[in-house]
């Protein structure tokens, strides 16, 4: 099993224990479990606060272990489940986008940050001609951009709206079928 497979389990059984201690757990023993969560998460924040401070107090080779821990995508979750991630949102979509460039051109368009404000993230996508390939660019930045800034509030894709239903063709413009049927 490979380490992303065993996070993505462990973080599934933390979500299934809390919704049995939700749903079987009295009053007191939710409250209980709950305080008891607060404490070892203020912990751990604490703890993680820490470690960045001395990973920023020791220049330029903590900041780039710091750089290279904030790209393993469980800490990243996991410092931004603190709100302590040592990169900016703006920052981190910014080099999303960089990444996802090679890929949007591949298919003809181009893409632009549009607006990070409060959290809420807009890009704008440009020259794409046809749905197959807006399709595939919206999944590409989506998937990217929800890896990169899970945080965000919101993503929206500006340049894509004409491509929101699949490809459609009149019947009148298929010819043959738009003559009738054929005189016998």
């Amino acid at each position: 099993m490979t380490d992303d497979a065993r996070v993505q389990q462990r973080m599934e059984r933390i979500a299934q224990l809390v919704r049995r201690l939700d749903a079987e757990a009295g009053g007191k023993e939710r409250e209980q479990a709950r305080e008891l969560m607060e404490l070892v998460m203020s912990l751990h924040g604490e703890a993680f606060e820490r470690v960045l401070e001395r990973l920023r107090a020791a220049g330029n080779a903590g900041r780039e272990l710091l750089d290279c821990l904030a790209a393993d995508p469980v800490v990243a979750s996991v410092l931004l489940l603190y709100g302590l991630h040592p990169v900016d949102l703006e920052s981190r979509v910014h080099r999303a986008l960089e990444k996802l460039r090679p890929i949007i051109r591949s298919y003809g368009g181009d893409l632009e940050l549009a607006g990070c404000e409060e959290g809420a993230v807009r890009i704008r996508v440009t020259g794409l001609n046809n749905s197959h390939a807006a399709r595939a660019a919206r999944s590409a930045i989506e998937d990217e951009m929800y890896a990169a800034a899970p945080d965000a509030a919101s993503l929206v894709l500006l340049g894509l709206e004409s491509f929101t239903s699949p490809d459609f063709v009149p019947l009148e413009k298929l010819g043959v079928l738009a003559a009738g049927p054929a005189a016998g």
